[in-house]
């Protein structure tokens, strides 16, 4: 097994530059690309670690990611298992789309109360009890003898292993002892279900019940995982239930659709992501819908000497068997991650498993922690440790802020309203529990002509319109005499009609004739010009009479006029749900106190509360407020109060958050400031001296070392700017989503 360190950063330290720096450092110390694995959870992350290494090996990107392990934990197993692609069942896509209409009678998804919904349901319960291996049978709790062991297919038959001998078979361990247990494959460290030391006491409807500080040394062998009936939360030694019980009420209602469902892949030749990690990983799934471990598939890269694996707090039980696996041949293994950012619970991730390699890392003398922030003003941090002072078994990293002044406080919602229209220019985030609760933001900037732009993929703005923004400027040009190309020509008959009000703009076919022309961008004719590239006399006075200003043209041509292109092209104000906020920044964050019972209520997690508390607040790099509405409060409505308790102190803004973003720094996202900054080249090199190393005793000073230069975050990175050059635009856009602007 290889060597584990486990790197814990605060918000805004810089984990994931930490793995680039590492990354290069092992690179520069002689160690091939082709030795190296970098995974993350995210397509970027790895494209970007290998952009950093392909300018240091001079090996190609696309080759560093083809024929290399700077890929993404799922991309790296279907690599290893040798699998097409194309038998790959992406549920989003026309093919899967087909598959899930002839198989279940309806594709994945759609309104309440339908059949498409309903399948949506039953499968996401499925992937999450997949990812998290809730229904895996294989040890008690408190023995290690396994109840399917005699099976052919099982990969450890009483014999192979001398604690499930056959002169063994009816003895059980006691796992429960004050004292460590050691084993070869095991190590439990404490009393194994009394001294349960992440549990929260007053959480009574927590999905995280009492779960055991367990961590594993053999991949292949792990600890079943029992799970309760409401909520999957993790279920102590007097709630244990047997393998069948785990059942749970919803598999009586999800049986007949997760059963076909599996049969058809079968049949169909098909696998789903689910399936690529349980072959890699040596799961598979029986006739009663249970998991039963059997032989992993697939190869071990021999060949990797470092595996990086960053985000590690999101990982599940599946994804983590497969790290394990990933890098068994490995000499070192460096898991990065935030346990108290892991805010991806829903979708199967464990904090747990984070938790338990930290620990681990810690006994060891292994565990680095990265306290200082290049993100967080003082009272953010402030704020930010009160929120994780709530779990009674939180240990402080001693975090320090290392930007400038900030501040924190509570705004009224109505105070709020009259703050956008000035805060347009300025990197400005507004965040809620929900992205239902944004409603209201979203109704008023539209209606006020104000432009704004989303961070969740799947919630476009209606601002983010590329393709209508190159037109308008365009048009804007012709008007105001300027030439412009055959490109930008191009643009003005695909967009125009050939009449307006009953009058030509184009000569008889000069729209199908531009349509196929290649043209260049060098900019050649003005408006009195245009007779030659088929416009009519009708266009010319079309535009001089402005006529094109109507419907969202004018809401953009107004908006540019306002406040100015690069606002319109790359909104200062930002919105989103506060779980796709993680990894992102901005000078001023608003958060919405204002919830719903199901995201606030009593049900909800008190841990993935927390957590979330504590990524809303970590993303402001000056002026933090809570949008508080004083009727809602009032009226006691749920709250997703992400303030120290009991605060009820309402702050102004100060003068400096009203200020326009930097010159060329976009949003800001990536950008910390850590005194003399030397740029955002690739290779810059930052200094470690401000890593903490802990054994069992003690901690150094945290203020010791130095850092100079600039530190980003790969999640952060602002995508490439649209150029200026209308050809850079994207050639297809929905028209229909402006016209209730």
């Amino acid at each position: 097994m290889p060597e584990t360190t486990v790197v814990v950063g605060i918000a805004g330290s810089g984990k994931t530059e930490t793995a680039m720096n590492l990354l290069e450092d092992r690179l520069q110390g002689g160690l091939k690309w082709h030795q190296v694995g970098y995974s993350s959870f995210s397509r970027s992350a790895c494209l970007e670690a290998a952009q950093r290494a392909s300018k240091l090996t001079g090996v190609d990107c696309d080759r560093l990611q083809k024929e290399g392990f700077f890929r993404t934990i799922h991309s790296s197993v279907l690599r290893l298992l040798g699998l097409d692609p194309k038998t790959i069942l992406d549920h989003e896509s026309a093919e899967g789309r087909k598959f899930m209409t002839e198989v279940l009678g309806a594709p994945r998804g759609g309104e309440t109360g339908t059949l498409s919904a309903k399948i949506d349901d039953a499968l996401s319960w499925w992937d999450l009890q997949r990812a998290r291996l809730s229904r895996l049978r294989r040890i008690d709790d408190c023995t290690l003898l396994n109840e399917n062991r005699d099976h052919p297919d099982h990969p450890r038959a009483p014999t192979d292993h001398p604690r499930l001998r056959a002169e063994n078979a009816d003895k059980t361990l006691d796992f429960c002892a004050e004292s460590d247990v050691r084993h070869p494959d095991f190590t439990y460290r404490g009393n194994l279900i009394s001294n349960l030391p992440y549990s929260h006491p007053d959480a009574k409807n927590s999905n995280v019940g009492v779960r055991s500080d367990i961590i594993f040394k053999n991949p292949h062998i792990r600890q079943e995982k029992l799970r309760s009936p409401v909520g999957g939360g993790w279920v102590g030694a007097g709630e244990r239930m047997s393998a069948k019980s785990t059942d749970f009420d919803k598999i009586g209602a999800f049986g007949e659709i997760i059963g076909k469902y599996e049969t058809q892949k079968r049949v169909w030749g098909k696998l789903d992501f689910c399936d690529l990690l349980f072959k890699y990983a040596g799961i598979r799934v029986d006739e009663n819908l249970e998991f039963q471990e059997t032989y992993p598939e697939g190869s071990v890269p021999a060949e990797i000497d470092l595996w990086i694996v960053d985000e590690f707090q999101d990982c599940s039980s599946i994804l983590d068997r497969c790290c394990q696996r990933l890098a068994e041949a490995a000499q070192e293994l460096w898991l990065l991650g935030d346990v108290y950012q892991s805010v991806y619970g829903f979708s199967g991730s464990e904090w747990q498993i984070m938790r338990a390699r930290e620990t681990q890392a810690k006994e060891e003398g292994r565990r680095v922690v990265l306290n200082r922030s290049w993100r967080n003003p003082e009272p953010v941090i402030e704020w930010g440790e009160d929120i994780l002072r709530r779990d009674p078994q939180y240990e402080s990293r001693e975090p320090v802020s290392e930007t400038g002044e900030g501040s924190t406080g509570l705004l009224e919602w109505k105070e709020l309203v009259r703050l956008l229209p000035l805060l347009v220019n300025s990197d400005t985030m507004v965040l809620s529990r929900t992205w239902f609760n944004l409603g209201k933001v979203t109704q008023f900037l539209d209606s006020a002509g104000i432009p704004w732009k989303s961070i969740q993929e799947k919630m476009k703005s209606r601002w983010e319109a590329p393709v209508q923004i190159a037109f308008v400027l365009v048009l804007r040009d012709l008007r105001e005499g300027l030439r412009i190309s055959e490109h930008d020509w191009r643009r003005v008959t695909e967009e125009l009609p050939q009449k307006m009000d009953g009058r030509e703009l184009f000569v008889r076919g000069a729209k199908a004739k531009w349509k196929k022309m290649e043209c260049s961008q060098e900019v050649k004719r003005t408006l009195d010009e245009l007779e030659k590239w088929g416009a009519t006399p009708e266009f010319a006075d079309f535009i001089r009479t402005e006529r094109w200003r109507v419907d969202k043209i004018l809401l953009l041509d107004q908006a540019i006029e306002r406040f100015g292109i690069d606002c319109v092209r790359n909104p200062g104000i930002r919105l989103g749900s506060c779980h796709s906020a993680k990894g992102l920044g901005a000078r001023n964050v608003f958060v919405l106190s204002a919830s719903t019972e199901k995201a606030s209520g009593a049900a909800v997690d008190f841990y993935e509360d927390l957590f979330l508390k504590y990524v809303a607040i970590t993303r402001t790099r000056e002026n933090y407020r809570l949008v508080v509405d004083q009727m809602d409060l009032a009226r006691g409505k749920p709250m997703f109060w992400a303030a120290p308790q009991g605060f009820r102190t309402f702050v102004d803004l100060p003068e400096g958050a009203f200020r326009d973003r930097e010159a060329g720094n976009g949003c800001a996202d990536a950008i910390f400031e850590m005194g003399g900054g030397s740029g955002m080249d690739l290779d810059h090199k930052i200094s470690g001296r401000n890593l903490r190393k802990e054994g069992d005793a003690g901690y150094p000073d945290k203020h010791q070392g130095t850092v100079s230069g600039d530190r980003t975050e790969a999640s952060e990175r602002e995508e490439t700017r649209i150029s200026g050059e209308i050809a850079g635009v994207r050639e297809t856009e929905d028209q229909e989503e402006w016209w209730n602007l």
